[in-house]
């Protein structure tokens, strides 16, 4: 669904009617806290990362019934923040945590009381040791953790650079349109990963500030791409290298018999290619 303007005032409104839940602003500063918040503006922000730890702390991040995946998580913060802006108030909260409670079929009050109920963020700190091997706490494993090296495939830095030169430009710089372009035309965006999924690797990917990647970084893109549709790195880089380079899509222009036929030509055009007048 796409939360229109019209949509995003329709939420608004739904937010507006119901009274403050006991303890969601206290939650929500709580969480903001950790991330010291930034008040130079008078308000207590959230940014995208911290509304995805306040789903993982309460249970609500995965793929199990009544859970949203953490891209999911990401869109939803996306479409609640102003634009241009890298950071919501409590006011864009609520309607976030609307649109959440909608996606995985909870009413809003409950997903309400489930965020509330937590009263602030989870920390995973590092326990005294007991001197007992199996006592000691792991540390989680995160999606970096679990990624191979995006090392040199051969073949991948041609399709690169391919890309990047058609219709002009730096062979070593690709922004984001011409990725999405090779995501499309190479197979990576289909029915499950989409192209929203692999913009969100892309800004994830990129230096804040900048608008492209060089080739290193498109290495990264392709590793998490292959992460996410549960491929090995160097099977998700053969498969943009067997799709080859980019397709020209621009429109073929009709034929045009006097135009095309010379034999047809008169006048000047006909004695410039050596046809006599009659």
């Amino acid at each position: 669904m796409s939360f229109s303007s019209a949509r995003r005032k329709s939420v608004s409104e739904f937010v507006k009617k119901r009274a403050n839940y006991p303890g969601l602003e206290d939650t929500f500063r709580a969480f903001c806290e950790t991330k010291a918040g930034n008040k130079s503006s008078g308000f207590v922000e959230m940014d995208g990362k911290t509304f995805a730890k306040v789903f993982k702390d309460c249970g609500l991040m995965g793929n199990k019934k009544g859970q949203l995946s953490t891209i999911s998580i990401d869109i939803k913060f996306s479409k609640c923040k102003p634009k241009g802006e890298r950071k919501i108030v409590y006011k864009d909260f609520l309607e976030a945590v609307h649109i959440c409670a909608t996606e995985m079929g909870l009413a809003y009050e409950e997903l309400c009381e489930k965020i509330a109920s937590s009263k602030g963020p989870k920390f995973e700190g590092t326990k005294g040791s007991t001197f007992v091997a199996s006592s000691i706490d792991r540390p989680k494993v995160t999606e970096e953790a679990r990624l191979t090296p995006a090392g040199e495939v051969e073949g991948l830095r041609l399709v690169f650079q391919s890309f990047n030169v058609f219709g002009g430009g730096d062979p070593d710089a690709m922004p984001n349109d011409r990725y999405i372009k090779l995501c499309k035309e190479t197979g990576v965006i289909d029915k499950k990963f989409d192209s929203t999924a692999c913009d969100l690797i892309f800004s994830k990917i990129k230096p804040m500030g900048e608008r492209k990647i060089d080739y290193k970084m498109f290495r990264e893109c392709v590793n998490h791409i292959a992460y996410q549709k549960g491929k090995e790195y160097k099977e998700m880089a053969k498969i943009i290298i067997d799709a080859g380079g980019p397709v020209n899509s621009g429109t073929k222009a009709d034929a045009v018999k006097f135009h095309d036929d010379k034999n047809l030509w008169t006048g000047a055009y006909g004695e410039a290619v050596g046809r006599k007048l009659t």
